[in-house]
């Protein structure tokens, strides 16, 4: 199943949503099977531009739905990783190879994404929403 999600969705239940985190509900509950295990994934991002003098070597994609994987000295649900070189191109990114990864939730109704950057702060991005796409896959136990 694919998931479509924008930071500016679901702006009514999360007022706080911003480019860089942002959380949205999904049209109805997605109750995933127990005789299952679920992974996501994100096959693609859209970001605004960065701000003026503000730079970073990578930004993490997390959310707070997969189980977390280290990076570095921590602990993060990080779907992927987008580095500097692709952060100056104007373009959606495109993750040619998907990493799947497993859901910690047995009810998938809300979406949440927030960013982080290689210092582990909230990038800083000029206006704009960020668009994406998810991949939800099954895999029979």
């Amino acid at each position: 199943m694919y998931i479509y999600i924008s930071s500016q969705q679901s702006d009514d239940f999360f007022t706080d949503n911003s480019a860089e985190a942002f959380r949205v509900r999904l049209p109805k509950p997605l109750h995933l099977s127990p005789m299952s295990r679920w992974y996501l994934a994100i096959l693609d991002i859209d970001l605004p531009v960065l701000k003026d003098g503000y730079s970073t070597d990578y930004i993490t994609i997390n959310s707070s739905t997969c189980e977390p994987s280290i990076v570095n000295t921590t602990l993060q649900p990080i779907l992927n990783r987008i580095y500097d070189y692709e952060l100056q191109v104007v373009t959606p990114v495109t993750f040619d190879t998907p990493r799947y990864v497993p859901l910690t939730v047995d009810i998938l109704d809300t979406v949440d994404i927030y960013l982080t950057d290689s210092q582990g702060g909230t990038p800083s991005f000029a206006p704009g929403q960020v668009s994406c796409t998810l991949h939800l896959q099954q895999e029979d136990i």
